[in-house]
């Protein structure tokens, strides 16, 4: 044992090495609170690494607003603006007043690039699929990303509401064909566009794919197509009189060997395919492509992930989503205000009934799995098809 006057001496070190070591521990704790606080300013939107700025108008709303006023939420290495529900026009035109929704470039806010007051130069009609309306094409996330780049490039954008109501809103050639011609018609002296000025394009999804192809060529002039979904013709002995067409599909829909035998029995007519592959549906997908709801997006994910069974661990879409699905979201949804604040012409709920919200994610979540939906990926590659084969004004 040591003796009492040797751990008197020893009392003055042993005081000194309880200092250090307080002070490391005054340090390490400074350095955990450091980190929580750089993490807290620069690690809070986790989801916005390796990002690219965007403009400034379409920012995101609630917790994830700082990250999105200064990046583009990135999907499939593309990049893409965060496009909120636009503001069309509605009007009933036509024989029988027929509903239809448009916008002009002009009707864009004033910071885009410079496209307020552009005239049109050209006509983009969208035919919706079975199940929805003329509005969609503005209100759900995939369409409105396609009218919104459609628009920026200076085509006015008008879509038609079949005339099925009742039913399942899918198009008929006996129903929808004889008042198309006169609907369009009036569209164009509303709104100033002669068709000289003004060529017209088509694009339809699934049913109005289809529709596309039975008259509706004809019938108003289109002078191209773009087919989402919807092999239109199908295989035809000996070919047809048809217009430059690009076909969007999901190879989940139809195997790419019947894409290529329908575009050879297009011939001579210029054909592109364009396919969209399945992707992950992820908080930042949720936040990038609905920012609507980004304030609840991370509930969503979570919610799919591991009440449902839906999402893998890596985000990807294990099956086929279902009604079910969605429903499960409801008590999340009821505690966060998804409802758009709409003009009185536009409908407060889709064509099924449901809230925008949900139908917004009913369709993404389709189109990560890449069946049977609507698409914006390659809407930039379907416009430059449309002017490489119609020579269009500036």
């Amino acid at each position: 044992m040591m003796p009492k006057r040797a751990r008197l001496l020893m009392m003055p070190l042993q005081i000194q090495r309880l200092r250090i070591q307080r002070s490391f521990k005054s340090v390490h704790l400074t350095t955990i609170i450091f980190l929580f606080a750089f993490y807290k300013i620069f690690g809070r939107n986790v989801d916005c690494v390796e990002q690219t700025s965007v403009d400034q108008t379409n920012t995101i709303p609630g917790e994830h607003e700082t990250c999105a006023k200064s990046q583009t939420l990135i999907r499939d290495g593309e990049s893409g603006e965060a496009v909120f529900p636009l503001t069309p026009h509605r009007a009933l035109l036509g024989s029988i007043r027929t509903e239809v929704y448009y916008m002009l470039p002009s009707d864009l806010s004033d910071d885009l690039k410079g496209l307020v007051g552009k005239a049109a130069h050209a006509v983009l009609v969208h035919f919706h699929g079975c199940n929805h309306s003329g509005a969609d094409m503005f209100l759900l996330p995939e369409d409105r990303r396609v009218a919104f780049s459609a628009l920026k490039r200076g085509f006015a954008v008008l879509s038609i509401s079949s005339a099925n109501k009742s039913g399942r809103g899918c198009w008929s050639k006996s129903d929808d064909l004889p008042s198309l011609k006169s609907t369009f018609l009036e569209f164009r002296n509303l709104v100033g566009l002669a068709e000289e000025d003004a060529p017209a394009f088509g694009m339809g999804a699934s049913s109005g794919g289809s529709f596309l192809f039975r008259g509706a060529v004809e019938e108003i002039g289109l002078r191209a197509l773009a087919s989402y979904v919807s092999l239109g013709p199908g295989v035809v002995a000996g070919g047809g009189n048809y217009v430059p067409t690009v076909f969007v599909y999901m190879p989940r829909d139809v195997r790419n060997e019947k894409v290529e035998k329908v575009r050879l029995s297009m011939t001579p007519a210029a054909t592109e395919a364009l396919a969209v592959a399945p992707s992950p549906f992820n908080a930042s997908v949720c936040r990038s492509r609905i920012p609507e709801i980004a304030e609840i997006c991370d509930g969503v994910v979570e919610t799919l992930l591991h009440r449902t069974g839906l999402l893998s661990e890596t985000y990807d879409l294990l099956r086929r989503p279902a009604l079910a699905d969605t429903e499960i979201l409801s008590e999340l949804f009821s505690q966060f205000s998804v409802e758009h604040s709409f003009s009185d012409s536009l409908p407060d709920r889709d064509f099924k009934g449901q809230s925008w919200a949900i139908a917004a994610v009913q369709e993404e979540l389709a189109h990560a799995y890449a069946r049977h939906e609507m698409s914006s990926e390659h809407i930039e590659e379907v416009l430059v098809f449309f002017e490489k084969h119609v020579q269009l004004s500036n």
